[in-house]
């Protein structure tokens, strides 16, 4: 008797939640971290607004990590955990 695949827990869903991490991460910091440089540049505050930005974009970039495992999760359960 064959086994089906649950298509959530399938690997090229795990690489897509990977990926996906990575690639919010680095531009919600990159992003934080120029908007804070800016906003330095402008008030003659270096680097205090830029590390926050920083800090800002890295708990964004986890926010949607958690966000996305969560969903995950939801539809798997919605699926009967098949």
């Amino acid at each position: 008797m064959a086994q089906k695949r649950d298509k959530n827990l399938s690997p090229m869903r795990g690489l897509d939640i990977a990926l996906t991490f990575g690639v919010s991460l680095v531009l919600a910091m990159l992003l934080g971290y120029w908007g804070g440089h800016a906003i330095d540049s402008r008030f003659g505050t270096d680097p205090w607004f830029a590390l926050l930005g920083l800090f800002l974009g890295i708990a964004v970039g986890f926010r949607i990590l958690i966000r996305d495992v969560l969903r995950m999760a939801r539809d798997n359960r919605q699926d009967g955990g098949k």
